[in-house]
């Protein structure tokens, strides 16, 4: 394959601009930054199912040598999210299924693809915005960290523009490309060009050893399947696992508990798997904070809330902000029953695990809940700058096209099977928890683009503060929240 990566020294900063907490580790996995969210009117509830077009031929056309311009992050800049866009052949499946996938689109086509690196996950907002206002035409896509979007708005192209595009394909991710379409403008999407968002899908894990050696008899692949694997079921299987292991009267870390995470990633999974965002759309597209007048929110918030009260050891952590767990080992040593900051990334971090596990998607609110949902968060975003050329529209649309859809189609599979050989059991089952969670992945602005200073905040001050007077502070800091995302819709309109 004629492969060429540029390398790009850039000059970044040194204190990212995307962190959510100026002491918050930059690595979401560690920092725990989860994400909520579904369409604001979670019309999969409500409407009657749409027929899928056919899936038709990818179509093909001699590009005579044209190369896709693509800047990306340096794996160890983003080292929590798989941005693996050029790779070279090395015996492992999922690197030779990305390699074999472009040596086919660079034959195919007869084009080029290469590749620039960011080497900071901060920083890249500056220099997008400086090559658009410079009118340079160097790139044709630049990926860039989530929590920046709302710094190179203005700077990014109208994805409607670009023709031989299919984003309601699920190689799109639709539901979470859907998000940044603000008065009929596409500004990002968030396709399977890489498996970056795949890799940040939320979902739970489960020690079966642990689950077994409790006694508990609850078959969970089946409530899954029959739409009984609910927030009750979750919450009362968690409480049933908590014990004095050491019989000292005092719960430590030397004890056993229900849950494994941080304060956000726990209330984020119950947020975002409940079918709520912090943050919702209009009708146009443009954000908007309306938490304290939406019931189903409310009543997850509450409930959280009180039965953290009610259950005060159902995890023990010392961190003190939203963002820490403190042990950060209590899962890997068997002594949580369900890790709540689940992660694809997070299994194979779990390798040399001596228990066995197995992977399950987020709880539904209740059983009137019709799907699962998936929040993602923390990977890099596709943007295509304003300044490349008219002329470059088309090819630019059918390579992505055709690179997202050949990943979603050869690269998927490689990467499930890689997952389910990871201290995962009866693994025929957790793969089907796996395509749930992989064709429910969503997104909430709330986490995606404002974690620190509003969903961290509500969690610091409800969940962590057990303090159910929910309505209240929501209606609070509706004018304070709204003043935050009016400075995005601002620069949309």
């Amino acid at each position: 394959m004629k492969r060429s990566l540029c390398i790009l020294l850039i000059l970044l900063t040194t204190v990212s601009l995307f962190s959510c907490g100026t002491s918050a580790p930059s690595d979401p996995a560690e920092s725990g930054q989860g994400t909520a969210e579904v369409p604001a009117s979670t019309p999969a509830e409500t409407d009657p199912p749409e027929t899928e077009a056919p899936v038709l031929p990818l179509k093909v056309k001699d590009m005579d040598g044209f190369t896709l311009r693509i800047a990306n992050y340096e794996p160890s800049a983003m080292s929590w999210t798989n941005l693996t866009i050029l790779t070279e052949p090395d015996d492992t499946p999922v690197n030779d299924a990305i390699y074999q996938r472009n040596l086919e689109l660079e034959e195919t086509y007869q084009c080029r693809i290469t590749e620039t690196f960011w080497y900071s996950s901060s920083g890249a907002d500056y220099n997008i915005n400086f090559a658009v206002a410079s009118g340079s035409d160097d790139f044709d896509i630049f990926m860039l960290y989530d929590l920046g979007a709302t710094e190179i708005i203005q700077s990014v192209l109208d994805w409607t523009l670009i023709p031989e595009i299919d984003l309601g394909r699920p190689w799109w991710n639709p539901d979470a490309t859907g998000l940044f379409m603000v008065d009929g403008k596409q500004y990002f999407t968030a396709g399977d060009m890489t498996l970056g968002y795949l890799s940040r899908a939320m979902c739970y894990l489960v020690n079966r050893d642990l689950y077994d050696a409790l006694g508990l008899k609850e078959d969970l692949f089946a409530a899954v399947r029959e739409g009984r694997w609910t927030q009750d079921l979750f919450l009362t299987l968690a409480a049933q696992s908590v014990m004095d292991t050491d019989g000292d009267g005092a719960y430590t870390a030397a004890d056993t508990y229900g849950v494994f995470g941080n304060p956000r990633g726990f209330l984020n999974t119950l947020v975002g798997g409940a079918g709520i965002r912090y943050v919702e759309s209009d009708e146009n597209g443009h954000f908007v904070f309306r938490m304290s007048k939406n019931e189903d929110a409310v009543n997850v918030l509450t409930k959280a809330v009180q039965f953290m009260t009610s259950h005060p050891n159902l995890y023990y952590n010392r961190g003190t902000v939203p963002y820490e767990v403190i042990p950060d080992t209590l899962f890997a040593t068997g002594q949580a029953l369900f890790h709540v900051q689940g992660l694809p990334h997070t299994i194979v971090q779990l390798r040399d695990m001596d228990d066995d596990f197995s992977i399950l998607p987020l709880p539904k609110r209740d059983e009137s809940q019709s799907d699962y949902y998936a929040p993602a968060y923390g990977s890099a975003l596709t943007s295509i700058p304003k300044t490349v050329a008219a002329q470059r529209y088309e090819n630019i649309g059918l390579l992505l096209e055709a690179m997202t859809r050949k990943t979603w189609e050869d690269v998927v599979p490689q990467y499930k099977e890689v997952l389910l050989k990871h201290k995962m059991a009866r693994d025929a089952e957790s793969a089907d928890m796996l395509d749930i969670i992989f064709n429910s992945i969503t997104f909430d602005p709330g986490v995606l683009l404002w974690c620190g200073d509003l969903s961290d905040d509500i969690c610091q001050k409800l969940f962590m503060a057990k303090n159910d007077a929910v309505v209240s502070y929501l209606e609070e800091k509706t004018p304070v929240y709204q003043q935050l995302i009016d400075s995005f819709n601002k620069s949309v309109s």
